[in-house]
């Protein structure tokens, strides 16, 4: 009888818990709810549409970025999400600030900056394109492209610049 007892305190503690750290996590859900409807009344709703397009690239980058692991072993003792956090949370600022920038500018000026804009943003839109074929798709074997851009292209290390390279782009080309 004394194990029963023992066993049914100690199941009505896991519950108590669990009950507890839900009750915690629909405060912290609420709370970001309140807050994002407050940005979007009091600034707009264009900050919460650069917001989610800038985790939607933060995302991207993070998954393909190259460094993370070495980032990791820099902490010392300290947690493997502190890096994570720490590199997503830079990507989703930086993202969200080219985001916000681009929203609200005017991409094409006149005469020479025009076309140099065109075109460089066009190469890196293509190449982009292209190393995402090559990463979704399996079309490596297939002679495409040369056996240098193939390499370029298929390269894992690389993809992550090339995911960077038009945003970098569309930053610079950007007047604000």
């Amino acid at each position: 009888m004394n194990t029963s007892a023992e066993a049914l305190t100690t199941y009505s503690k896991d519950v108590l818990s669990l009950v507890t750290e839900l009750s915690v996590i629909s405060f912290m859900a609420l709370g970001a709810v309140l807050l994002f409807i407050v940005v979007a009344l009091r600034w707009g709703k264009e900050n919460l549409v650069a917001l989610n397009l800038a985790l939607y690239v933060s995302y991207l980058l993070y998954t393909t970025f190259p460094y993370l692991a070495k980032l990791r072993t820099v902490g010392g003792d300290l947690p493997d999400w502190y890096a994570d956090a720490a590199v997503f949370g830079l990507f989703t600022a930086v993202t969200y600030y080219i985001v916000r920038k681009v929203m609200w500018s005017d991409f094409m000026d006149e005469g020479a900056s025009r076309w140099l804009d065109a075109v460089v943003l066009s190469l890196t839109t293509t190449l982009f394109g292209a190393a995402l074929i090559y990463v979704l798709f399996p079309v490596s074997q297939t002679p495409l492209l040369t056996p240098i851009l193939t390499a370029w292209l298929t390269n894992p290390a690389f993809f992550f610049w090339w995911l960077l390279l038009p945003l970098a782009v569309i930053f610079v080309t950007s007047r604000r």
